[in-house]
């Protein structure tokens, strides 16, 4: 066994010389040393160790010889084996190529990835600040228009208050003084022996005075009544005190309208300043009448209310009124955000056509 493996060792000392001659320069050299690099080719050595593994022969006889293998020489199999590794290193170089390849298209649809991510959560920003916006902007309009409902009803307070308390005063003080002077003017007038037209002029004015005050703070009250009903009722008192007093026969139409229907204070207020104020134009301006028709109506279409006062006057070329009671109809209208018509009729008469919204 040990002559074998001298042999063996032998053999490789003989064969490393050439062996080396003929490696190519662009092999590694291998590290100096017996057993740093294999000096005997893989098929000499597998047969060497193929030999020492074989059981020893019995003493006179020889040992089985191991089959032949065909050997490549050593120029040929260093050429083989460069042959292979160059191979191997252009598959290796093909499958990196190929890997950053893969790697280069993975990393392409990565940053697009990306950029998609970043231009949707620009694009959620932009919405939830929109979103945003427009709730701010709600919440903003809904405290102004609550603040500014808030400022009116403040206001629409204050007026009530200060109209209750000038209606009361007035009624208090300068209503309580004319029917003082009323009073004493009758009892005057009652101890006469005979007519006296002055204390009669005193005594009519005193009483038209009263009456005129009442209806001041009547329609100055916020608290006062506000229905269709209580309207109507004061227009056919001032009618009678009025018109009826001189001799003119009057008429009140309703149209449209019940009794119990309620009116702003200051629609009820203007509309009623309105008409006194036509009556007391044609008792003072119209030529020789003998009628006033007053007629409010109500038009639900047109959501509108109609007060139309008409007398029937002669006809006259004197020019039309015009003076500060036509002044004062027209402010009332537009107060009203209304429209007023004043003017002759082709029959004759005097007419003053108002409408409101309502």
């Amino acid at each position: 066994m040990k002559c074998l493996l001298s042999y063996i060792f032998f053999v490789e000392i003989l064969l490393f010389l050439p062996c080396a001659a003929a490696r190519p320069a662009s092999l590694p050299h291998a590290a100096h040393g017996p057993l740093a690099a294999p000096l005997l080719p893989a098929a000499a050595r597998s047969e060497a160790l193929a030999l020492a593994a074989a059981p020893a022969a019995p003493h006179g006889q020889q040992r089985p010889q191991a089959p032949a293998t065909p050997r490549l020489a050593p120029a040929a199999e260093a050429a083989a084996e460069t042959t292979r590794l160059a191979s191997a290193a252009r598959a290796t170089a093909s499958q990196h190529l190929a890997l950053q390849a893969a790697y280069q298209q993975q990393r392409q649809v990565l940053l697009q990835t990306q950029a998609r991510l970043r231009t949707a959560e620009q694009s959620r920003s932009q919405a939830w600040l929109a979103v945003a916006g427009l709730a701010a902007g709600l919440l903003l309009t809904l405290a102004l228009s609550w603040w500014a409902r808030r400022q009116l009803r403040q206001r629409a307070a204050r007026e009530a208050q200060l109209r209750t308390r000038l209606a009361t005063d007035l009624q208090a003080e300068v209503g309580t003084l004319l029917t003082r002077v009323s009073q004493q003017a009758n009892q005057l007038s009652q101890r006469q022996p005979a007519p006296n037209p002055a204390l009669d002029r005193l005594l009519g004015s005193s009483q038209a005075a009263a009456h005129t005050v009442r209806d001041l703070a009547w329609g100055i009250d916020a608290q006062a009544d506000n229905t269709v009903g209580a309207l109507l009722e004061r227009m056919r008192s001032h009618l009678a005190h009025t018109a009826g007093a001189a001799g003119l026969q009057t008429e009140l139409q309703a149209d449209g309208l019940y009794s119990t229907l309620r009116l702003p204070a200051e629609l009820r207020q203007y509309l009623y300043f309105i008409f006194k104020e036509a009556v007391a134009n044609v008792l003072q301006h119209a030529a020789r009448p003998t009628r006033i028709v007053v007629t409010l109506t109500h038009y639900s279409v047109a959501n509108a209310l109609m007060l139309g006062i008409e007398d029937d006057g002669q006809p006259t070329t004197a020019p039309a009124r015009d003076g500060a009671g036509l002044h004062l109809m027209h402010e009332r209208a537009r107060a009203l955000q209304g429209r007023l018509e004043v003017g002759r009729q082709p029959r004759g008469g005097f007419r003053v056509w108002l409408q409101v919204p309502f």
